[in-house]
Order: C-alpha cells, then structure tokens, then sequence
C-alpha cells in the first residue's frame, strides 16, 4: 500500500511516505501510518503516483485537530473544502528589482494564519510549483538538547517577548522552552526576530542569549532539507521544528494549498529537572 523511506542520515528529522493512489492517503491505515511517522520524524514529505485529491488533505488535517474554515474568514480556499487556503499565484513580470527577504523566508515557527496563538501542525500541498532553493526544518527537541546544562537551565525559567510591530517589548510573552504536548519532552520556541526582547531580563543578556540560540538552530544538524517539487505533501509538528519559507521567483506561477491547525491549548513551559 505504501512505502516509509526512511531518512539515510540518524541525525535527520524527516520521513518519505510514498502512495500508489489518493485514496490509499486518505485511508484510515494510510493517515495512521502518517501520524506514527510524523511524531518519529517531525516532518513527512508524502508523494503520490497520482494528484492527491484535497478530500485527503481535508481528512489527514482533520487527524491532527480542529482547522479553521478559510471561507468564513473572507480568505480563498480550495472549493469545497475551506480548510485547505489557496495561496496560489499568477506569474507576475519581473523587472530585475532586488527584493528584502521577508522574515518568514528565515526559520520561524507557525502562529495561525486565521485563529490568533501557536499552531500544533502545518500542512502544504505544492500542487504546481516551480523550482526553487531548498526548504528547511530543524528540530526544536534537538537543538534544546544540544545547549550546554547551564544554559537549558537558564532558558526554562524565561519568556521572550514576541513583538510584531516597531517596539521590540511590546508583545505576547512566551516560554522560551515548551513542553511538547504529546511526549512532554522539551521543544526550544523562539520569536522570529532576531533582536527579541526576554522578559526581566537586560538588554545585553537578553541580546547573547537570542543570538546564541539562533545560531544553534541555524547550525543544528538536526534538520530536514527538500528541493519542493510539484504535487508533493508536507505535514510538520510545528511545536517540534522551525522551518523557513523559500522564495518563488515572481515570473513563474504556482498553485499551492495550506493550513494551519491551533493547538487545542497553548503548550505550556517545560519544567527543567
């Protein structure tokens, strides 16, 4: 029925599930069979022989929890299942103009896109897309468990402040380290700005601190790179992995399809020790 490709390198976080047909990923032993690989391996590339149909997709995102109607939101969706956002785009002319990368082209990890607060999972179908620079995700476990014990003793006691306007203190403040809501087991959580603030806690420190912690999730070699490719299916535990979001180039269309899905209660900070 279907085929686990298992990642070649141990410190990899990704899997490969491959389906003869549509309906297989849709089945309930096809979307189990996801959902083990998903909590062994973070990320799940599926593929199929054949277009997947959005019907799956709907019942895989169902699986996870409780996605956001696009189409009470005013926001365009696939027709017939609102769920699934249509972020499709025409290819546009390109007049050579440099661009700034926007912050979600750098790691981040998912707030939703229609209900406010963190996202458990991610789904995208790249329906048809053309090629483009690799996407990457790093697990958030890996990197808690790679800091020195003095520093994961730190961070479990302090919340960064994830700011979203000019004002790098005014924002929701957030655990630094999540206990995983499944396992329990320790997930670093970071503000996509690099120059995040730490609640009660200066300026220089706050600084070294941010900075140190990026850079291990940035040089973690615990990660999961893919060229996307078209008609692929990616499913990501977003409370266990940051990921970026490659750039498409702006003369060339694509079709792609994603959700969200809350957490069905804010995970909540992991207790050291």
């Amino acid at each position: 029925m279907f085929v686990a490709v298992e990642p070649p390198d141990t410190d990899a976080i990704g899997s490969e599930l491959r389906f003869k047909t549509s309906d297989e990923l849709g089945s309930t032993e096809g979307r189990a069979h996801l959902g083990e690989c998903l909590l062994r391996n973070v990320v799940v590339r599926v593929v199929c022989d054949e277009p997947i149909d959005p019907a799956a997709i709907t019942a895989v995102a169902r699986d996870l929890g409780d996605p956001p109607s696009y189409s009470s939101a005013g926001v365009r969706f696939v027709p017939g299942h609102d769920i699934l956002g249509d972020f499709s785009a025409p290819a546009k002319f390109d007049d050579g103009r440099s661009r700034t990368p926007g912050p979600a082209e750098s790691l981040h990890q998912d707030f939703g896109t229609l209900v406010r607060g963190f996202s458990s999972h991610s789904v995208l179908h790249t329906r048809d897309v053309p090629p483009i620079q690799p996407m990457h995700w790093v697990h958030a476990g890996a990197v808690y468990a790679s800091l020195p014990p003095d520093l994961q003793r730190r961070i479990c006691a302090l919340r960064a402040i994830h700011a979203n306007g000019t004002d790098r203190t005014d924002g929701p403040r957030r655990p630094l380290v999540l206990a995983h809501p499944q396992t329990g087991e320790p997930a670093l959580h970071l503000p996509i700005r690099r120059d995040a603030a730490i609640e009660n806690v200066d300026d220089a420190e706050g600084d070294r601190i941010i900075t140190t912690l990026w850079q291990a999730v940035e040089s973690s070699p615990a990660r999961y790179d893919r060229v996307l490719e078209s008609g692929d299916l990616y499913v990501w535990d977003n409370v266990a992995s940051f990921h970026d979001n490659p750039a498409f180039p702006r003369d060339k269309e694509r079709a792609i399809w994603f959700l969200t899905i809350p957490c069905a209660a804010n995970p909540t900070a992991y207790a050291h020790g």
